[in-house]
């Protein structure tokens, strides 16, 4: 799985954010970081890195906790904690935190919820994550409307005259092209007719 904290993850979401101007970057890591013991002072720094690449290019980054997995070592849950602590305290012009962590639950769902929503502890089945994708939903929502509240407004995007005509939502993006069930094959794609 992708590692929020290694070297890759940065340059995948570097070349991302150099192909085109977005409005928004969601993103979302950290779960394997735990599981190979990045220290959560490693995450925070390497969490910002990776925020500072879209808030240079003039995106509004909305960063979501990490949700709990069946795992329960002592140290994950503080771990997992203290990252989580410090995504939600962060604070930096055009930045935002959403709290997936308080809204995807493993250990106080019932059985029933569990099979349901969770595959193997670890990954969503597909309603789990329609599950998640309307909560984040949500919490973009809401991040939308309090940086509208604010008057806050992105950086110009350098280059700006590179950046891609809008398209309607009709435009069907490569990055949809992979399996919906399997966030690994591609990007989330969010439309506007989605979220109204």
């Amino acid at each position: 799985g992708d590692v929020a904290s290694f070297q890759p993850f940065r340059q995948r979401l570097q070349a991302e954010c150099d192909k085109r101007h977005y409005d928004w970057v969601i993103i979302l890591g950290g779960t394997n970081d735990l599981a190979y013991m990045v220290p959560p002072e490693e995450m925070y720094k390497s969490f910002q890195a990776n925020w500072d690449i879209a808030l240079a290019k003039g995106s509004k980054v909305l960063a979501l906790t990490i949700p709990e997995s069946r795992s329960k070592p002592a140290w994950v849950i503080q771990n997992r904690s203290e990252i989580n602590s410090s995504i939600l305290a962060h604070e930096e012009l055009n930045y935002h935190a959403f709290d997936l962590h308080a809204k995807l639950p493993y250990h106080s769902l019932s059985a029933e919820d569990r099979q349901k929503y969770w595959d193997d502890g670890l990954h969503l089945t597909d309603q789990g994550y329609e599950w998640m994708g309307g909560h984040i939903a949500d919490g973009f929502l809401a991040a939308l409307s309090h940086s509208s509240a604010n008057g806050v407004k992105p950086t110009p995007a350098p280059n700006s005259s590179k950046r891609p005509a809008r398209t309607n939502d009709s435009t069907v993006f490569e990055e949809e092209s992979g399996n919906p069930g399997k966030l690994s094959e591609g990007y989330v794609v969010v439309r506007k007719k989605d979220l109204w």
